[in-house]
């Protein structure tokens, strides 16, 4: 048989590498639509479920035995996890299809850092969990509410881990001048390497080792596994890196790296 013609040829390739980019995209936009869609249409019945269930451990339908309490507690329970999971989901979607755009401005480290801590607060008090944050001038560009939703994640699975008692601490670090690293640190089971090759993807928690306690365990088994995965996905859009140090039994250290911003200037009305 004669050899094909080079422009023959080359077309062909040509229409078959955009049919298969074209297929792609539109797998993956069913994908995300889906996710959309089962995430946004799951959390209206589940609110509805978990209302039920409050009445019922408020006794509003009247008084419920010892043991009806429990399960009504348990219940109520699988209904927030649930309702947490379709929340991260459709967080996930949104930030993953680039359907959310980030403003990006100078933001205070020391300011979101603070309004975080404040966000976990009563958290950190039912554990007895100190958390430390080192003075600072530094600001980022950022999405100032984006980048607190990921500090607020760290600072959860931080005081989720730590034993009862135990400090965790907020650093900063001048890496260059116009990059700035800021580390969580924790005194919880750590991590191991293998697990740390994956924790970021969806779905992907650090599996349960040998140093952990029953109540450790009991703490993996109950997040969705997107928290970091959305904490990657948001750092990402900044342009920024997220990483981890750890080791297991010594603790863990989460890192982010941002770009450096100046001080915005306030300018006040001349008299």
């Amino acid at each position: 048989m004669p050899p094909p013609h080079g422009d023959d040829e080359i077309n062909h390739l040509d229409k078959v590498f955009r049919d298969m980019t074209n297929s792609i995209t539109k797998s993956r936009q069913r994908e995300h639509q889906f996710l959309g869609m089962v995430s946004h249409d799951l959390r209206t019945p589940l609110n509805t479920v978990l209302a039920t269930l409050n009445s019922l451990s408020e006794g509003v339908y009247g008084k419920l035995t010892p043991n009806g309490e429990q399960r009504v507690k348990q219940s109520e329970a699988a209904i927030e996890r649930l309702t947490r999971l379709a929340k991260d989901l459709l967080d996930l979607e949104k930030l993953s299809s680039g359907t959310i755009f980030l403003p990006l401005h100078p933001v205070s480290l020391q300011e979101v850092t603070r309004s975080a801590c404040e966000g976990v607060s009563g958290f950190s008090d039912y554990k007895n969990v100190v958390i430390e944050v080192a003075e600072t001038n530094r600001y980022v560009l950022a999405d100032q509410e984006k980048l607190e939703q990921v500090f607020i994640n760290l600072l959860s699975n931080a005081i989720k881990f730590s034993p009862d008692g135990a400090t965790v601490n907020i650093e900063f670090r001048d890496l260059s001048p116009i990059a700035i690293e800021i580390r969580v640190t924790d005194t919880g089971c750590g991590i191991s390497l293998n697990d740390q090759k994956t924790i970021f993807e969806p779905f992907t928690q650090a599996e349960a080792g040998v140093l952990d306690n029953a109540e450790t365990q009991s703490i993996r088994q109950s997040g969705t596994g997107l928290g970091l995965a959305i904490c990657k996905t948001i750092i990402d859009a900044h342009g920024g890196t997220i990483g981890l140090e750890s080791k297991p039994g010594t603790g863990s250290v989460f890192f982010i790296r941002l770009r450096r911003a100046e001080a915005p200037v306030l300018v006040s009305n001349l008299q």
